[in-house]
């Protein structure tokens, strides 16, 4: 089992976004990166929160498939504790 501590988010490019850089959907409509809602899944994409004016003038924060954004959304792990390195280092020199 592997522990998720977070995610990188990057452009299709591997350009790195951090929360505030602003990114365009490919409908042209520009935003602003706030978060991961939500991590890719087996057969389901991962979804950003990004914000936004609407017609009215008003900032909204709204959830959307990454895609939406050209952005790639991917988990990171948890390092490996000391025990979990000895034991990897333990069967390796067994397999070697």
């Amino acid at each position: 089992m592997t522990i998720t501590t977070g995610f990188r988010v990057t452009r299709k490019d591997g350009t790195l976004v951090n929360p505030g850089d602003t990114v365009t959907s490919f409908r042209g409509i520009v935003a602003v990166f706030v978060r991961v809602e939500r991590g890719p899944l087996p057969g389901k994409s991962a979804k950003v929160v990004v914000s936004h004016g609407d017609i009215t003038g008003s900032v909204n924060d709204r959830s959307y498939y990454a895609e939406v954004y050209d952005l790639v959304v991917t988990p990171l792990r948890a390092p490996m504790t000391a025990n979990q390195v000895a034991a990897y280092q333990e069967i390796m020199s067994a397999v070697q």
